[in-house]
């Protein structure tokens, strides 16, 4: 019985196999016949490891595409409000991201936690997962938005759900940044 066979008498008879199901049986396969070409480091483990890893962040980069055109397309649907009273906010960048909005503040529709909270810093990690993006963000920003400043009111998509963000109808200066900090990296992201 071949592998397509097994999968199809286990989804049901009759039943279509997703082709992702059969891609990662042939990867399955492939990687235990190529794998000591892999261990010892040759070309052909390399030009492997290069389309798998090629692969998976071909793939990656679609989602996370996807999500920040939903993103968008919701942020463009929300009404702007303007801020009653100043606002203590959070934005978890990366350090090249955050020299940057030292120098140039930031740009319109940069998105930011819904509040500042008193604590700890959360991990890289921690931060990862809860705001929902796909790199690791090791700098938190602390920014004052100012009394009057047009926003918008979301939750965030990709990360824990009831999160809530604000995102900046117009410029903010970067004399609204009022602290950084260094994020420790935590445990993987990957579980």
């Amino acid at each position: 019985m071949s592998t397509i066979q097994a999968y199809q008498k286990q989804a049901g008879s009759g039943a279509l196999v997703p082709w992702r199901t059969v891609t990662l049986a042939c990867v399955i396969v492939l990687g235990g016949i190529l794998t000591p070409a892999v261990a010892d480091g040759g070309p052909v483990g390399k030009t492997v490891a290069k389309a798998a890893a090629k692969g998976v962040y071909r793939s990656l980069g679609k989602r996370w595409a996807r999500l920040a055109r939903r993103d968008l397309v919701r942020d463009l649907r929300t009404p702007v409000t303007r801020l009653r009273r100043p606002r203590p906010v959070f934005r978890y960048v990366t350090p090249k991201r955050a020299r940057l909005e030292r120098k140039r503040g930031f740009a319109p529709g940069t998105h930011f936690t819904s509040r500042a909270t008193r604590g700890r810093p959360l991990t890289a990690a921690n931060a990862q997962r809860r705001v929902g993006v796909p790199t690791r963000r090791t700098r938190r920003l602390t920014v004052d938005l100012p009394k009057g400043t047009q926003v918008r009111f979301n939750k965030i998509l990709a990360g824990t759900p009831g999160r809530g963000e604000i995102t900046a109808v117009n410029r903010i200066d970067a004399v609204a940044i009022r602290k950084v900090v260094k994020l420790p990296l935590g445990r993987s992201s990957a579980r």
